[in-house]
């Protein structure tokens, strides 16, 4: 790999990738000293479509890639600790490009660290402290990870970075989704607004927040906020309990008095979320 210098730029060249053949990659290595934000641009004539930029660690996971706007490809990625970070340039033609690397320093501990696309890699969420992330590219997904030490109500707040005015598709949005012990317990989708919810955490555990865009070539990369409080004082018996999804987890519905529920998003060809109550006559 080349050496590319923070605050310095340098020209390189995709060499012309006919159907079926390998592609040209080129590397770049960069030494942080300490940890915060590397911020890539990456310029090249030929549109969005052309030349891409990767910003790895040094094991080789992605920290996400870069994005086409304003008539620039850009990628802001945070980084946890010191140490060489590689850029992976390719492109589907052939092409020239100009690509600057810069170099924040910010306070890490309020901020997503990537790779967190999985549960084992899910940075913490502690209750009451926002968190700040992006989605790096399409198909990153962002896990959050918090831990209540016994039930109660757990509600989750995203600061939306669109609202009413963002010039965006109808499928450009992020999704919320809530997991324990397997199971999605919980969804929220958020488009153009910030949104707010709770669900019943019914025992101490783990539990797994995961926010992504499902739908590829729409994803925003612009920063979000996610904050979780926990209530164990709480009343939650008016709240359904995940899993019932069969008549035989049924919830207990109980006459003259309501129950609130969520039913969580199904993409095609997944199985759907059923709730199931049982009422005693």
């Amino acid at each position: 790999a080349d050496n590319l210098v923070f605050g310095q730029s340098i020209t390189g060249t995709i060499s012309y990738v006919s159907a079926g053949s390998v592609r040209d990659f080129d590397y770049y290595v960069l030494n942080a000293t300490k940890p915060g934000q590397i911020s890539l641009t990456l310029t090249h004539p030929q549109g969005a479509s052309s030349v891409d930029a990767t910003l790895l660690d040094s094991n080789g996971n992605s920290l996400g890639t870069s994005t086409f706007s304003d008539g620039q490809e850009t990628l802001n990625a945070t980084v946890g600790s010191a140490g060489s970070y590689y850029v992976q340039i390719s492109g589907n033609q052939y092409d020239t490009y100009d690509l600057k690397a810069e170099f924040t320093e910010i306070d890490v501990s309020s901020t997503e660290i990537e790779p967190n696309n999985s549960l084992e890699t899910a940075d913490t969420l502690t209750f009451g402290s926002e968190l700040r992330g992006a989605l790096g590219s399409d198909g990153d997904d962002d896990y959050f990870k918090f831990t209540t030490d016994s039930a109660g109500l757990v509600t989750l707040s995203f600061d939306n970075p669109r609202d009413a005015s963002s010039s965006v598709s109808a499928l450009d949005f992020f999704r919320l989704s809530v997991e324990h012990n397997g199971e999605v317990i919980a969804s929220q989708n958020a488009k153009a607004s910030d949104v707010s919810f709770s669900f019943a955490a019914q025992e101490a555990g783990d539990y797994y927040l995961k926010i992504t865009n499902p739908l590829w070539g729409y994803v925003s990369t612009d920063e979000y906020g996610i904050t979780a409080t926990f209530d164990a004082t709480a009343d939650i018996s008016g709240l359904e309990t995940e899993s019932n999804d069969t008549t035989a987890t049924a919830d207990n519905l109980v006459f003259g008095q309501s129950i609130t529920g969520t039913i969580s998003y199904v993409s095609a060809g997944s199985v759907r979320d059923f709730d199931y109550y049982v009422l005693n006559a």
